[in-house]
């Protein structure tokens, strides 16, 4: 497997290639992406989420557009994945009303809560659901340093490497970000 930095170079050239409008290299970087893509999109909307598939075909297509306008600041990869990433969450916001409404139906359906695991899964799902909406309303900048940390699992080393900021401006969008999902999901439980 070639290095990271290694792997990026290429990644670099397929790019470039790509926002000229070659078709074959445009296939090349979406098929090298579509992995971690793919993992992003789980981690916000969970593994078993309908239109994760939508979410991951809709940020490939938001990477392709959006190649003239790569200024080339972070990895294409981290591009991809901030593209996903913001597509996940609009996703998120866009389908709740339709899972809810679904939810209601499938409760009026349900004769009778047999089993406290049932009840633990639909206070998961819509824990997890309300976690997306807040997220959401968080900035751009605090949300992406956040999910970059928290389910992504990037060290804050990392994220400085990554976004090109400060130790200290990473730590203060996590701080942030607790302080404020903390307040906004106190509101909507």
């Amino acid at each position: 497997m070639a290095a990271p930095a290694q792997r990026e170079d290429t990644l670099a050239a397929v790019r470039q290639a790509a926002a000229a409008g070659d078709a074959r290299a445009t296939r090349t970087l979406i098929r090298e992406l579509q992995r971690s893509m793919h993992a992003v999109a789980r981690a916000v909307l969970g593994n078993d989420h309908p239109d994760v598939d939508d979410v991951l075909q809709d940020a490939a297509l938001g990477l392709v557009l959006g190649l003239q306008r790569f200024r080339g600041e972070s990895s294409i990869a981290y591009y991809a994945h901030r593209i996903t990433l913001r597509t996940a969450l609009r996703a998120g916001q866009r389908s709740a009303a339709r899972r809810q409404l679904a939810e209601r139906v499938a409760m009026l359906e349900v004769a009778d809560w047999e089993t406290l695991e049932t009840a633990q899964a639909l206070a998961m799902t819509n824990r997890r659901r309300a976690v997306v909406r807040a997220l959401a309303r968080l900035k751009p900048e605090v949300a992406d340093t956040f999910m970059l940390h928290v389910i992504l699992g990037h060290t804050v080393e990392e994220i400085v490497e990554l976004r090109q900021i400060t130790i200290g401006t990473v730590l203060s969008r996590i701080r942030t970000a607790k302080q404020q999902l903390r307040r906004m999901l106190r509101h909507m439980t």
